[in-house]
């Protein structure tokens, strides 16, 4: 399976799924963050206060913003299928 191939179904930008063609432009770029986490198979993610943290502080300090954690916690729980009472 090639790269490109493995990015369907798992990448989106801004709740939509996208493919490498359109994360080029912003690979490009150079500015942003960008976090990976490990869902276990409990649904678990080791480390996400430290993640969510992280990101938080990394938004304030380059776009003078505050980041909706709400949104990425349900944007992680997307992707990983964890129910949302987790």
């Amino acid at each position: 399976m090639s790269a490109p191939d493995m990015l369907v179904g798992m990448a989106t930008l801004n709740g939509k799924p996208v493919s490498a063609d359109d994360l080029l432009p912003l690979a490009l770029t150079n500015v942003g963050h960008f976090t990976s986490m490990r869902v276990d198979a409990d649904g678990s993610i080791r480390g996400l206060a430290l993640h969510l943290e992280r990101l938080t502080r990394d938004c304030t300090i380059v776009w003078d913003a505050a980041l909706d954690i709400g949104r990425v916690r349900e944007c992680g729980r997307r992707h990983a299928a964890i129910p949302a009472s987790s």
